[in-house]
């Protein structure tokens, strides 16, 4: 563990959130460092970091500042794991739970660091076909390749090569942070799910983003482009690439 930088994703108004997470990694014995995360409200957009045409298109849905602020605070943190000279980073967001298993599954992604470059300590879900055990981990629990996309990135670790591929790559924002960290093409990483999933998020909601009661999605003719997208774009791509997750 000396190796690894915990990097906590926190806004400074949760202080809250800060208390309980806090707790939770105090009993498991992981010291972490605090990164403020970028706060929506004050946020200044540019194209530098956001492609609002882009992301319209791609998710068929209203800009949420929030949203963005919840981006660009990941790749904050992925900054701060690679000026902090250590082998692993593993980010955090301040929502997360962690079940008692989650030290020795850490423990043991950490024992087969050569086979991965990012895993993945929450998934959408654990079910679902195409997904494929590459290794066996602690007790129960394997690294999984995901044919089909696996969304949620709240507990993550990554090696050096990933942060700074992802941080090179990452900006402009064309899709939300979860739509962006199930390309391992793009990346050109490694990239796993630890199966079951030894931690979730709290089921208090998220503070991070949200559009609170404010409709979100175009009217469904304004949608189509997110259909092609998704079936004539970035599954095709999965597809083709797939084979390089299991045969490294």
């Amino acid at each position: 563990m000396d190796d690894v930088q915990i990097i906590l994703i926190n806004l400074n108004s949760d202080t809250e959130r800060l208390s309980r997470i806090s707790a939770r990694l105090e009993q498991m014995g992981l010291d972490y460092v605090r990164m403020p995360a970028v706060e929506g409200k004050s946020l200044e957009i540019n194209g530098g970091i956001f492609n609002e045409a882009a992301f319209r298109r791609n998710m068929g849905k209203f800009t949420n500042k929030n949203e963005i602020a919840c981006y660009l605070s990941h790749y904050e943190a992925l900054k701060l794991f690679l000026k902090s000279g250590k082998k692993h980073g593993l980010i955090l967001e301040d929502d997360m739970v962690f079940n008692s298993d989650f030290r020795k599954v850490l423990e043991s992604v950490l024992a087969l660091d050569f086979r991965w470059d990012f895993i993945k300590f929450n998934a959408a879900s654990d079910k679902g076909l195409g997904n494929v055990k590459v290794c066996g981990l602690f007790g129960k629990y394997k690294l999984v390749a995901s044919l089909f996309s696996k969304k949620k990135s709240g507990a993550y670790i990554v090696n050096r090569k990933a942060a700074e591929s992802l941080v090179e790559k990452l900006l402009p924002m064309t899709v939300p942070f979860d739509h962006e960290m199930v390309k391992f093409y793009k990346y050109n990483i490694r990239q796993y799910s630890v199966f079951p999933s030894p931690s979730e998020e709290e089921k208090r909601g998220s503070s991070i983003g949200g559009y609170g009661k404010k409709k979100s999605k175009f009217p469904f003719y304004r949608r189509v482009s997110v259909f092609f997208y998704r079936y004539f774009y970035i599954m095709p791509l999965r597809l083709f690439y797939f084979g390089r997750l299991l045969g490294r």
